[in-house]
Protein backbone atom coordinates (compact mmCIF):
# COMPACT_ATOMS: atom_id res chain seq x y z
CA UNK A 1 0.00 0.00 0.00
CA UNK A 2 1.25 3.49 -0.85
CA UNK A 3 2.80 5.48 1.98
CA UNK A 4 1.94 8.88 0.50
CA UNK A 5 -1.27 9.89 -1.31
CA UNK A 6 -2.06 13.30 -2.79
CA UNK A 7 -5.18 14.63 -4.50
CA UNK A 8 -5.18 17.35 -7.16
CA UNK A 9 -8.10 19.34 -8.60
CA UNK A 10 -7.24 22.16 -11.06
CA UNK A 11 -10.53 23.99 -10.52
CA UNK A 12 -11.18 23.56 -6.76
CA UNK A 13 -7.72 22.90 -5.34
CA UNK A 14 -5.18 25.14 -3.59
CA UNK A 15 -1.44 24.46 -3.43
CA UNK A 16 -1.32 25.87 0.10
CA UNK A 17 -3.23 22.84 1.39
CA UNK A 18 -1.78 19.52 2.49
CA UNK A 19 -3.61 17.80 -0.36
CA UNK A 20 -3.92 14.44 1.38
CA UNK A 21 -7.71 14.17 1.08
CA UNK A 22 -10.11 14.41 -1.85
CA UNK A 23 -12.00 17.22 -0.09
CA UNK A 24 -8.85 19.35 0.39
CA UNK A 25 -6.95 18.86 -2.88
CA UNK A 26 -3.92 20.64 -4.27
CA UNK A 27 -4.32 22.76 -7.39
CA UNK A 28 -1.37 21.61 -9.52
CA UNK A 29 0.32 18.36 -10.35
CA UNK A 30 3.56 20.32 -10.25
CA UNK A 31 3.16 20.88 -6.50
CA UNK A 32 2.15 17.26 -5.87
CA UNK A 33 5.26 16.05 -7.70
CA UNK A 34 7.40 18.46 -5.67
CA UNK A 35 6.12 16.84 -2.48
CA UNK A 36 6.25 13.26 -3.75
CA UNK A 37 8.47 10.63 -2.20
CA UNK A 38 9.04 6.94 -2.89
CA UNK A 39 5.75 5.03 -3.08
CA UNK A 40 3.58 8.05 -3.79
CA UNK A 41 0.19 7.97 -5.51
CA UNK A 42 -1.19 11.19 -7.00
CA UNK A 43 -4.88 11.24 -7.97
CA UNK A 44 -5.80 13.83 -10.59
CA UNK A 45 -9.35 15.12 -10.85
CA UNK A 46 -10.80 15.50 -14.33
CA UNK A 47 -9.95 18.87 -15.82
CA UNK A 48 -7.37 20.87 -17.72
CA UNK A 49 -3.81 21.03 -16.35
CA UNK A 50 -2.11 23.91 -18.19
CA UNK A 51 0.54 26.59 -17.55
CA UNK A 52 -2.20 29.17 -17.04
CA UNK A 53 -3.27 27.25 -13.92
CA UNK A 54 0.25 27.06 -12.54
CA UNK A 55 1.63 23.89 -14.13
CA UNK A 56 5.34 23.88 -14.98
CA UNK A 57 6.30 21.68 -17.91
CA UNK A 58 7.81 19.23 -18.50
CA UNK A 59 6.19 17.33 -15.64
CA UNK A 60 8.68 14.74 -14.38
CA UNK A 61 7.28 11.67 -12.62
CA UNK A 62 9.98 10.24 -10.32
CA UNK A 63 10.71 6.57 -9.52
CA UNK A 64 8.05 4.85 -7.45
CA UNK A 65 5.43 7.52 -8.14
CA UNK A 66 2.03 6.76 -9.68
CA UNK A 67 0.03 9.53 -11.33
CA UNK A 68 -3.56 8.45 -11.98
CA UNK A 69 -6.21 10.54 -13.71
CA UNK A 70 -9.91 10.00 -14.33
CA UNK A 71 -11.28 8.14 -17.35
CA UNK A 72 -13.75 9.78 -19.69
CA UNK A 73 -16.29 8.58 -22.22
CA UNK A 74 -13.93 8.24 -25.21
CA UNK A 75 -10.57 9.21 -23.66
CA UNK A 76 -9.28 10.21 -20.22
CA UNK A 77 -10.92 13.34 -18.83
CA UNK A 78 -7.73 14.44 -17.07
CA UNK A 79 -5.84 16.53 -19.65
CA UNK A 80 -2.19 17.58 -19.31
CA UNK A 81 -1.55 20.19 -22.00
CA UNK A 82 1.68 22.11 -22.22
CA UNK A 83 5.34 21.98 -23.15
CA UNK A 84 8.69 22.67 -21.54
CA UNK A 85 12.34 22.35 -22.51
CA UNK A 86 14.16 19.10 -21.80
CA UNK A 87 17.89 18.95 -22.50
CA UNK A 88 19.30 15.77 -24.05
CA UNK A 89 22.99 15.30 -24.84
CA UNK A 90 22.35 13.42 -28.07
CA UNK A 91 19.18 15.02 -29.41
CA UNK A 92 19.52 18.55 -28.04
CA UNK A 93 16.70 20.56 -26.49
CA UNK A 94 13.29 18.92 -26.71
CA UNK A 95 9.80 20.31 -26.10
CA UNK A 96 8.19 17.76 -23.77
CA UNK A 97 4.94 17.47 -21.83
CA UNK A 98 5.77 14.63 -19.45
CA UNK A 99 8.90 12.68 -18.45
CA UNK A 100 8.68 9.20 -16.93
CA UNK A 101 11.68 8.04 -14.92
CA UNK A 102 12.40 4.39 -14.11
CA UNK A 103 9.65 2.88 -11.97
CA UNK A 104 7.18 5.72 -12.64
CA UNK A 105 3.56 5.09 -13.65
CA UNK A 106 1.23 7.33 -15.66
CA UNK A 107 -2.36 6.18 -16.03
CA UNK A 108 -5.69 7.47 -17.33
CA UNK A 109 -4.60 10.89 -18.59
CA UNK A 110 -4.66 12.69 -21.93
CA UNK A 111 -1.43 14.38 -23.08
CA UNK A 112 -1.45 17.22 -25.63
CA UNK A 113 1.59 19.11 -26.96
CA UNK A 114 0.82 21.28 -29.98
CA UNK A 115 4.34 22.78 -30.26
CA UNK A 116 5.92 22.24 -33.68
CA UNK A 117 8.55 19.95 -32.14
CA UNK A 118 6.29 18.83 -29.31
CA UNK A 119 6.66 15.42 -27.60
CA UNK A 120 3.95 13.97 -25.38
CA UNK A 121 5.86 11.55 -23.14
CA UNK A 122 9.59 10.95 -22.80
CA UNK A 123 11.01 7.65 -21.43
CA UNK A 124 14.80 7.38 -21.38
CA UNK A 125 15.60 5.04 -18.49
CA UNK A 126 14.49 1.90 -16.70
CA UNK A 127 11.03 0.38 -16.63
CA UNK A 128 8.28 2.97 -16.67
CA UNK A 129 4.60 2.04 -16.99
CA UNK A 130 2.20 3.91 -19.28
CA UNK A 131 -1.37 2.66 -19.47
CA UNK A 132 -4.82 3.88 -20.50
CA UNK A 133 -3.30 7.11 -21.82
CA UNK A 134 -4.30 9.16 -24.88
CA UNK A 135 -1.50 11.14 -26.55
CA UNK A 136 -2.88 13.64 -29.06
CA UNK A 137 -1.80 16.41 -31.44
CA UNK A 138 1.91 16.34 -30.64
CA UNK A 139 3.91 18.24 -33.25
CA UNK A 140 6.77 15.72 -33.42
CA UNK A 141 6.37 12.48 -31.42
CA UNK A 142 3.59 11.21 -29.22
CA UNK A 143 6.01 9.08 -27.23
CA UNK A 144 9.79 8.66 -27.23
CA UNK A 145 11.65 5.63 -25.88
CA UNK A 146 15.43 5.87 -25.95
CA UNK A 147 18.63 4.93 -24.16
CA UNK A 148 18.23 1.54 -22.53
CA UNK A 149 14.63 2.14 -21.46
CA UNK A 150 12.30 -0.85 -21.08
CA UNK A 151 8.84 0.66 -20.62
CA UNK A 152 5.53 -1.13 -20.75
CA UNK A 153 3.02 0.85 -22.83
CA UNK A 154 -0.43 -0.68 -22.96
CA UNK A 155 -4.09 0.04 -23.71
CA UNK A 156 -3.21 3.54 -24.92
CA UNK A 157 -3.88 5.69 -28.00
CA UNK A 158 -1.41 7.81 -29.99
CA UNK A 159 -3.21 9.96 -32.52
CA UNK A 160 -2.60 12.91 -34.85
CA UNK A 161 1.13 13.29 -34.07
CA UNK A 162 3.58 14.82 -36.53
CA UNK A 163 6.58 12.55 -37.14
CA UNK A 164 5.39 9.43 -35.32
CA UNK A 165 2.97 8.20 -32.72
CA UNK A 166 5.73 6.33 -30.85
CA UNK A 167 9.47 6.34 -31.61
CA UNK A 168 12.18 3.99 -30.32
CA UNK A 169 15.76 5.31 -30.44
CA UNK A 170 19.16 3.91 -29.40
CA UNK A 171 18.84 0.59 -27.55
CA UNK A 172 15.22 1.21 -26.57
CA UNK A 173 13.20 -1.93 -25.93
CA UNK A 174 10.13 -2.52 -23.82
CA UNK A 175 6.68 -3.62 -24.89
CA UNK A 176 3.73 -2.11 -26.72
CA UNK A 177 0.56 -4.05 -25.97
CA UNK A 178 -2.98 -3.22 -27.12
CA UNK A 179 -1.87 0.21 -28.31
CA UNK A 180 -3.68 2.12 -31.07
CA UNK A 181 -1.67 4.39 -33.37
CA UNK A 182 -3.96 6.31 -35.71
CA UNK A 183 -3.65 9.29 -38.08
CA UNK A 184 0.08 9.89 -37.49
CA UNK A 185 2.81 10.42 -40.07
CA UNK A 186 4.16 7.04 -38.89
CA UNK A 187 2.38 4.88 -36.35
CA UNK A 188 5.49 3.32 -34.78
CA UNK A 189 9.03 4.31 -35.78
CA UNK A 190 11.85 1.97 -34.69
CA UNK A 191 15.42 3.03 -35.46
CA UNK A 192 19.07 2.81 -34.38
CA UNK A 193 19.42 -0.56 -32.60
CA UNK A 194 16.06 -0.57 -30.84
CA UNK A 195 14.23 -3.88 -30.41
CA UNK A 196 10.80 -3.56 -28.79
CA UNK A 197 8.07 -6.19 -28.67
CA UNK A 198 4.98 -4.85 -30.48
CA UNK A 199 2.03 -7.05 -29.59
CA UNK A 200 -1.73 -6.95 -30.28
CA UNK A 201 -1.59 -3.33 -31.44
CA UNK A 202 -3.65 -1.53 -34.10
CA UNK A 203 -1.88 0.68 -36.63
CA UNK A 204 -4.39 2.27 -38.95
CA UNK A 205 -4.92 5.35 -41.10
CA UNK A 206 -1.35 6.58 -40.64
CA UNK A 207 0.79 7.55 -43.61
CA UNK A 208 2.98 4.53 -42.74
CA UNK A 209 1.95 1.96 -40.16
CA UNK A 210 5.35 0.77 -38.88
CA UNK A 211 8.71 2.03 -40.13
CA UNK A 212 11.95 0.26 -39.18
CA UNK A 213 15.37 1.73 -40.00
CA UNK A 214 19.11 1.44 -39.30
CA UNK A 215 19.85 -1.87 -37.52
CA UNK A 216 16.65 -2.01 -35.49
CA UNK A 217 15.08 -5.44 -34.96
CA UNK A 218 11.64 -5.42 -33.30
CA UNK A 219 9.35 -8.40 -32.78
CA UNK A 220 5.75 -8.19 -34.09
CA UNK A 221 3.03 -10.49 -32.77
CA UNK A 222 -0.72 -10.35 -33.22
CA UNK A 223 -0.93 -6.81 -34.63
CA UNK A 224 -3.48 -5.34 -37.04
CA UNK A 225 -1.81 -3.07 -39.61
CA UNK A 226 -4.49 -1.82 -41.99
CA UNK A 227 -5.62 1.12 -44.12
CA UNK A 228 -2.40 3.12 -43.97
CA UNK A 229 -1.81 5.62 -46.78
CA UNK A 230 1.47 4.18 -48.13
CA UNK A 231 2.89 1.07 -46.45
CA UNK A 232 1.70 -1.08 -43.61
CA UNK A 233 5.27 -2.11 -42.74
CA UNK A 234 8.36 -0.46 -44.23
CA UNK A 235 12.03 -1.44 -43.71
CA UNK A 236 15.21 0.33 -44.83
CA UNK A 237 18.98 0.19 -44.25
CA UNK A 238 19.94 -3.03 -42.40
CA UNK A 239 16.76 -3.30 -40.38
CA UNK A 240 15.12 -6.64 -39.69
CA UNK A 241 11.85 -7.68 -38.08
CA UNK A 242 10.63 -10.90 -36.48
CA UNK A 243 7.36 -11.79 -38.22
CA UNK A 244 7.20 -15.34 -36.90
CA UNK A 245 9.04 -18.57 -37.56
CA UNK A 246 8.02 -22.08 -38.57
CA UNK A 247 7.64 -22.94 -34.89
CA UNK A 248 5.92 -19.71 -33.86
CA UNK A 249 3.28 -17.78 -35.79
CA UNK A 250 3.47 -14.03 -36.17
CA UNK A 251 -0.35 -13.74 -36.18
CA UNK A 252 -0.18 -10.24 -37.68
CA UNK A 253 -2.71 -8.87 -40.16
CA UNK A 254 -1.44 -6.65 -43.00
CA UNK A 255 -4.30 -5.56 -45.25
CA UNK A 256 -5.58 -2.66 -47.37
CA UNK A 257 -2.49 -0.45 -47.14
CA UNK A 258 -2.41 1.77 -50.24
CA UNK A 259 0.98 1.09 -51.88
CA UNK A 260 2.02 -2.21 -50.27
CA UNK A 261 1.23 -4.12 -47.12
CA UNK A 262 4.93 -4.90 -46.54
CA UNK A 263 7.71 -2.96 -48.28
CA UNK A 264 11.18 -4.35 -47.59
CA UNK A 265 13.91 -2.04 -48.86
CA UNK A 266 16.34 -3.33 -46.24
CA UNK A 267 19.52 -5.11 -47.31
CA UNK A 268 18.33 -8.14 -45.36
CA UNK A 269 15.74 -10.73 -46.34
CA UNK A 270 12.67 -11.26 -44.18
CA UNK A 271 10.92 -14.44 -43.08
CA UNK A 272 7.18 -14.47 -42.37
CA UNK A 273 5.11 -17.29 -40.92
CA UNK A 274 1.51 -17.38 -39.77
CA UNK A 275 0.58 -13.84 -40.82
CA UNK A 276 -2.45 -12.66 -42.78
CA UNK A 277 -0.71 -11.07 -45.76
CA UNK A 278 -1.17 -11.51 -49.52
CA UNK A 279 2.02 -12.33 -51.49
CA UNK A 280 1.06 -9.90 -54.26
CA UNK A 281 0.90 -7.08 -51.68
CA UNK A 282 4.52 -7.58 -50.60
CA UNK A 283 7.55 -5.86 -52.20
CA UNK A 284 11.20 -6.67 -51.61
CA UNK A 285 12.86 -9.82 -50.32
CA UNK A 286 10.54 -11.77 -48.04
CA UNK A 287 9.99 -15.51 -47.69
CA UNK A 288 6.55 -16.73 -46.67
CA UNK A 289 7.21 -20.07 -44.98
CA UNK A 290 4.90 -22.87 -43.83
CA UNK A 291 4.10 -23.60 -40.21
CA UNK A 292 5.53 -26.59 -38.34
CA UNK A 293 3.61 -26.02 -35.13
CA UNK A 294 2.28 -29.05 -33.25
CA UNK A 295 -1.40 -29.07 -32.40
CA UNK A 296 -2.53 -27.33 -29.19
CA UNK A 297 1.06 -26.46 -28.43
CA UNK A 298 2.34 -26.91 -24.94
CA UNK A 299 5.88 -26.95 -26.26
CA UNK A 300 6.21 -25.48 -29.76
CA UNK A 301 8.21 -27.18 -32.48
CA UNK A 302 11.83 -27.43 -31.48
CA UNK A 303 14.54 -25.11 -32.70
CA UNK A 304 18.02 -26.40 -33.49
CA UNK A 305 19.72 -23.76 -31.39
CA UNK A 306 23.21 -24.08 -30.07
CA UNK A 307 23.09 -24.21 -26.27
CA UNK A 308 24.48 -21.34 -24.31
CA UNK A 309 28.14 -21.92 -23.54
CA UNK A 310 28.22 -22.19 -19.77
CA UNK A 311 31.61 -21.44 -18.22
CA UNK A 312 33.17 -24.51 -16.67
CA UNK A 313 34.88 -22.45 -13.99
CA UNK A 314 32.87 -19.46 -12.71
CA UNK A 315 34.58 -16.78 -10.61
CA UNK A 316 35.99 -18.29 -7.44
CA UNK A 317 34.83 -17.01 -4.05
CA UNK A 318 37.24 -14.90 -2.08
CA UNK A 319 39.84 -16.85 -0.07
CA UNK A 320 38.69 -17.71 3.41
CA UNK A 321 35.02 -17.10 2.66
CA UNK A 322 32.40 -19.41 4.10
CA UNK A 323 31.37 -20.47 0.60
CA UNK A 324 34.90 -21.55 -0.33
CA UNK A 325 35.06 -23.78 2.74
CA UNK A 326 31.65 -25.46 2.49
CA UNK A 327 30.73 -25.80 -1.19
CA UNK A 328 32.30 -28.75 -3.09
CA UNK A 329 34.33 -27.77 -6.13
CA UNK A 330 32.70 -30.28 -8.47
CA UNK A 331 31.01 -33.61 -8.88
CA UNK A 332 32.11 -36.64 -6.88
CA UNK A 333 30.14 -38.97 -9.18
CA UNK A 334 31.04 -38.02 -12.75
CA UNK A 335 34.57 -37.85 -14.09
CA UNK A 336 33.87 -35.05 -16.57
CA UNK A 337 32.39 -32.78 -13.88
CA UNK A 338 35.12 -33.03 -11.25
CA UNK A 339 35.83 -29.30 -11.51
CA UNK A 340 32.52 -28.14 -12.96
CA UNK A 341 30.62 -25.40 -11.11
CA UNK A 342 27.35 -27.38 -11.40
CA UNK A 343 28.84 -30.63 -10.11
CA UNK A 344 27.29 -30.51 -6.60
CA UNK A 345 23.85 -29.76 -8.05
CA UNK A 346 24.06 -32.65 -10.51
CA UNK A 347 25.16 -34.95 -7.69
CA UNK A 348 22.12 -33.88 -5.68
CA UNK A 349 19.74 -34.51 -8.57
CA UNK A 350 21.33 -37.90 -9.19
CA UNK A 351 20.98 -38.87 -5.54
CA UNK A 352 17.31 -37.86 -5.66
CA UNK A 353 16.78 -40.04 -8.72
CA UNK A 354 15.89 -37.14 -11.02
CA UNK A 355 18.76 -37.75 -13.44
CA UNK A 356 21.56 -40.20 -14.16
CA UNK A 357 24.84 -40.30 -16.03
CA UNK A 358 26.09 -42.44 -18.87
CA UNK A 359 27.47 -45.95 -18.56
CA UNK A 360 31.06 -44.73 -19.00
CA UNK A 361 30.83 -42.67 -15.80
CA UNK A 362 30.37 -39.30 -17.52
CA UNK A 363 27.50 -36.81 -17.41
CA UNK A 364 28.32 -34.81 -20.58
CA UNK A 365 27.04 -31.44 -19.27
CA UNK A 366 27.57 -29.59 -22.56
CA UNK A 367 25.55 -32.08 -24.62
CA UNK A 368 22.15 -30.96 -25.85
CA UNK A 369 19.07 -32.48 -24.20
CA UNK A 370 16.59 -34.27 -26.46
CA UNK A 371 12.83 -34.38 -26.06
CA UNK A 372 13.10 -37.99 -24.91
CA UNK A 373 15.69 -37.13 -22.26
CA UNK A 374 13.64 -34.18 -21.11
CA UNK A 375 10.57 -36.41 -20.78
CA UNK A 376 12.57 -38.78 -18.59
CA UNK A 377 13.73 -35.86 -16.42
CA UNK A 378 10.25 -34.51 -15.77
CA UNK A 379 8.81 -37.97 -15.13
CA UNK A 380 11.52 -38.63 -12.53
CA UNK A 381 11.18 -35.17 -10.99
CA UNK A 382 7.35 -35.04 -10.91
CA UNK A 383 6.16 -38.65 -10.74
CA UNK A 384 2.77 -37.90 -9.19
CA UNK A 385 1.38 -35.37 -11.66
CA UNK A 386 -2.22 -36.18 -12.71
CA UNK A 387 -2.98 -36.98 -16.32
CA UNK A 388 -4.63 -34.14 -18.27
CA UNK A 389 -5.28 -36.03 -21.51
CA UNK A 390 -5.33 -39.56 -22.83
CA UNK A 391 -2.01 -41.08 -23.82
CA UNK A 392 -1.24 -40.95 -27.54
CA UNK A 393 0.74 -43.45 -29.59
CA UNK A 394 3.31 -41.72 -31.82
CA UNK A 395 4.43 -43.22 -35.12
CA UNK A 396 8.11 -42.36 -34.59
CA UNK A 397 8.33 -43.86 -31.07
CA UNK A 398 8.70 -47.65 -31.53
CA UNK A 399 7.62 -50.10 -28.86
CA UNK A 400 11.20 -50.82 -27.83
CA UNK A 401 12.33 -47.19 -27.58
CA UNK A 402 13.98 -46.57 -24.20
CA UNK A 403 11.90 -43.46 -23.37
CA UNK A 404 8.56 -44.63 -24.76
CA UNK A 405 6.85 -44.67 -21.35
CA UNK A 406 8.39 -41.34 -20.31
CA UNK A 407 7.25 -39.64 -23.52
CA UNK A 408 3.73 -41.02 -23.15
CA UNK A 409 3.51 -39.80 -19.55
CA UNK A 410 4.99 -36.38 -20.38
CA UNK A 411 2.36 -35.99 -23.08
CA UNK A 412 -0.49 -37.19 -20.87
CA UNK A 413 0.46 -34.89 -17.97
CA UNK A 414 0.80 -31.79 -20.17
CA UNK A 415 4.58 -31.34 -20.27
CA UNK A 416 4.93 -32.26 -23.97
CA UNK A 417 2.68 -32.50 -27.01
CA UNK A 418 2.94 -34.17 -30.36
CA UNK A 419 2.99 -32.81 -33.89
CA UNK A 420 0.05 -32.62 -36.32
CA UNK A 421 1.36 -35.61 -38.30
CA UNK A 422 1.26 -37.91 -35.28
CA UNK A 423 4.98 -37.71 -34.53
CA UNK A 424 6.83 -36.88 -31.30
CA UNK A 425 10.37 -36.35 -32.72
CA UNK A 426 11.98 -37.78 -29.57
CA UNK A 427 15.57 -37.20 -30.64
CA UNK A 428 15.25 -33.50 -31.43
CA UNK A 429 16.89 -31.10 -28.96
CA UNK A 430 14.83 -28.96 -26.61
CA UNK A 431 15.85 -25.34 -26.00
CA UNK A 432 16.01 -23.53 -22.68
CA UNK A 433 12.90 -21.47 -23.34
CA UNK A 434 10.91 -24.50 -24.49
CA UNK A 435 11.89 -26.39 -21.33
CA UNK A 436 10.72 -23.44 -19.21
CA UNK A 437 7.38 -23.38 -21.02
CA UNK A 438 6.99 -27.15 -20.66
CA UNK A 439 7.66 -27.20 -16.91
CA UNK A 440 5.47 -24.16 -16.27
CA UNK A 441 2.57 -25.61 -18.24
CA UNK A 442 3.00 -29.13 -16.90
CA UNK A 443 2.89 -27.89 -13.31
CA UNK A 444 0.07 -25.43 -14.03
CA UNK A 445 2.07 -22.47 -12.70
CA UNK A 446 0.75 -18.92 -13.16
CA UNK A 447 1.15 -15.47 -11.67
CA UNK A 448 4.30 -14.05 -13.23
CA UNK A 449 4.63 -10.34 -14.04
CA UNK A 450 5.70 -9.77 -17.62
CA UNK A 451 7.50 -6.52 -16.78
CA UNK A 452 9.95 -8.41 -14.56
CA UNK A 453 11.67 -10.07 -17.52
CA UNK A 454 12.72 -6.67 -18.86
CA UNK A 455 16.07 -7.20 -17.12
CA UNK A 456 17.14 -9.56 -19.90
CA UNK A 457 19.05 -7.90 -22.71
CA UNK A 458 17.53 -10.31 -25.25
CA UNK A 459 13.98 -9.71 -23.96
CA UNK A 460 12.65 -8.83 -27.40
CA UNK A 461 13.79 -12.19 -28.75
CA UNK A 462 11.73 -14.18 -26.25
CA UNK A 463 8.93 -15.83 -28.29
CA UNK A 464 5.50 -14.49 -27.43
CA UNK A 465 4.24 -17.94 -26.47
CA UNK A 466 6.93 -18.06 -23.76
CA UNK A 467 6.62 -14.59 -22.20
CA UNK A 468 4.12 -15.49 -19.48
CA UNK A 469 5.86 -18.77 -18.68
CA UNK A 470 9.27 -17.11 -18.37
CA UNK A 471 7.86 -14.40 -16.12
CA UNK A 472 6.26 -17.06 -13.92
CA UNK A 473 9.41 -19.15 -13.76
Amino acid sequence: MAQHVFYVDPSQGQDSREGVSATQPLKTLTEALRRSQTDTVIHLKAGLYIPGNGEQFPLTIPPGCQVIGEPGRSRPATILQGSGTLQNLNLGNQAVTCVLLSGATLQSVTLVNTQTQGIGVWMAEGRADLRDVAVLKCGQYGGVVLGNALPTIQTSVFEDCGTAGITFFNQGKGQLKQVICRSNETGVLVQNSASPLIQTCQLEQNKTGIRIADTAHPVLRGNRVVQNQTYGLSLTDRAIVDLGQAQEHGNNIFRNNSQADINNRSRRSLVSCGNDVLPQRVTGRIELIASELPDTSTVPALLFEQPTNVPINPPSPSPGSEESETVPKGSTRFSDMANHWAGPFVDGLTQAGATAGFEDGTFRPQQRVTRAQFAAFVLASFPDRPEKRAETQFSDVPSGFWARHALAQAQATGFLTGYPNGMMRPNEPITRIQAIVAVTNGLGLTGGRVDEIGIYRDRAQVPSYAVDALATA
